[in-house]
């Protein structure tokens, strides 16, 4: 029977209850009085003799309401439950990552600038000196700057125009680009082979990132080389960095790209509870591009994204122009989203992510500045315990590519940053659209045959 049917044939059964109760205690000459009506007219009388009740004007109780607007809590409900038992729970609301700082700018000063000038030139703004650096990938002293926020605009151009200040910007926002998902990976870029010709060895690989968990069972054997360019106690929360740093060199668990390499962390990104991810600033990824060469970094791991940034940027000119090869993610914001930085800028190698079947991952961005694709859904790597998990995105990407960049140097040495870039695109296997596209660049990264093209070192 239909459930609607049902109900009202039900509904029609309760309400003819009391009629037949008070036939029968009629019949027994007792009388009933229902406080839910008036009581039976006794001049009514019907054809067999027995007395009859109006019901016509009973309420029904409140909690018995079918009308569809009652229905709508109970329907929610058990939607509830069965996504509880799907693991679909709603995820919470999270706020959207800002651009940029907006109480913060940064100034930089040449060189030779004293403190009492950089004092000076804040009293003059009514601003608060927060923090100072002295780059040498700049030559210069970037000032970070506390100020009021609906000031910070008229107070940028003010400097701009002051002859003591040689470039004023915000503070930018950059995050980390990975959401949550057996090492595929391995087999894909033929690693088994490749390590047969290089392993990384004496190369620096610097993961810009938020921190590495050294002691972790993947690094066993690995003497992590650590800076905090936060320059603060923080509980350690997120595992983007430690992630990122296993898929370069891990030696147990997992199979880094890279075993090998002399392996840096730079942790310039803390975890958010408002934005539930890591978080970083330009003024701490200067710091840290400034500690990298410092170290003679080789190759530079940005798998973050955030704006164009002229600081960032000229940084990083900087490093490149010293040697470094710069590898970047290439965003995780969909096919309608702008180009992200720094992997955008021309001196960086822009990296997306592909799965296991070389379909890219559907949460890329796209663009003219993707240079090249690796394996970055569903990528065992390690976690913040002793464990390890899946993780997807164009950060997971970038990674692959940073070890497959430490093989090609340990095998030539004297290649230069446009040169990697050159082997990578000529070695690549061309995926979509014949020849560099939107979507792959130049195509799926191919270690073995990046390796074999490069002179074995003596």
């Amino acid at each position: 029977m239909h459930r609607r049917s049902f109900q009202s044939r039900l509904r029609q059964d309760c309400l003819a209850i009391p009629v037949i109760l008070t036939a029968i205690m009629a019949s027994s000459g007792v009388a009933l009085a229902f406080e839910a009506g008036p009581a039976a007219d006794p001049g009514a009388g019907a054809s067999d003799g027995l007395g009859t009740v109006d019901t016509s004007s009973w309420r029904r109780r409140d909690n018995v309401n079918t009308s569809q607007e009652a229905r709508k809590p109970a329907r929610a409900a058990r939607r509830s439950v069965r996504q509880r038992r799907r693991g679909q729970r709603r995820p919470r609301r999270v706020a959207q990552v800002p651009r940029l700082f907006s109480d913060e700018l940064l100034a930089d000063f040449p060189a030779n600038t004293s403190d009492q000038v950089i004092e000076q030139v804040a009293n003059a703004f009514n601003l608060v000196l927060a923090a100072l650096h002295d780059s040498a990938l700049l030559d210069g002293r970037i000032a970070k700057f506390s100020v009021r926020s609906a000031r910070r605009q008229t107070v940028l151009q003010q400097l701009e125009n002051d002859n003591r200040v040689r470039s004023a910007q915000p503070n930018y926002v950059y995050s980390t680009a990975a959401t949550r998902g057996s090492q595929y990976a391995f087999g894909k870029l033929k690693l088994d082979l490749a390590h047969k010709i290089s392993h990384g060895d004496g190369i620096s690989v610097v993961v810009i990132d938020s921190g590495v968990r050294k002691d972790h069972p993947a690094f066993a054997g690995h003497s992590v080389v650590q800076f905090d360019a936060l320059g603060e106690e923080t509980k350690f929360r997120d595992s983007h960095g430690t992630a990122i740093s296993s898929i370069i060199a891990a030696r147990d668990g997992i199979v880094g790209v890279a075993p090998n390499v002399q392996l840096l962390s730079a942790r310039t990104f803390a975890y958010s509870r408002s934005y539930r991810r890591a978080l970083g600033e330009t003024f701490h990824l200067l710091r840290s591009l400034d500690w990298a060469i410092e170290k003679d970094a080789k190759v530079l791991n940005l798998s973050f994204t955030g704006p164009r940034d002229p600081l960032v940027h000229a940084a990083l000119k900087q490093s490149v122009s010293r040697g470094a090869v710069a590898i970047g993610a290439a965003g995780n914001k969909g096919r309608r989203a702008p180009p992200a930085f720094p992997a955008a800028y021309g001196e960086v190698i822009a990296v997306t992510a592909t799965d296991e079947r070389n379909r890219l991952y559907r949460r890329s961005n796209r663009g003219d500045y993707i240079h090249l694709a690796a394996p970055g859904v569903n990528i065992l790597s390690a976690s913040g315990g002793s464990g390890f998990r899946f993780r997807s995105g164009t950060s997971m990407a970038a990674a692959h590519v940073s070890g497959a960049v430490a093989l090609l140097l340990q095998n030539d040495p004297t290649l230069t940053p446009a040169d990697v870039a050159s082997q990578l695109a000529a070695s690549a296997q061309d995926l979509g659209k014949s020849g560099r596209d939107r979507k792959f660049g130049f195509g799926l990264l191919d270690v073995l045959r990046a390796v074999n093209k490069a002179p074995t070192s003596q």
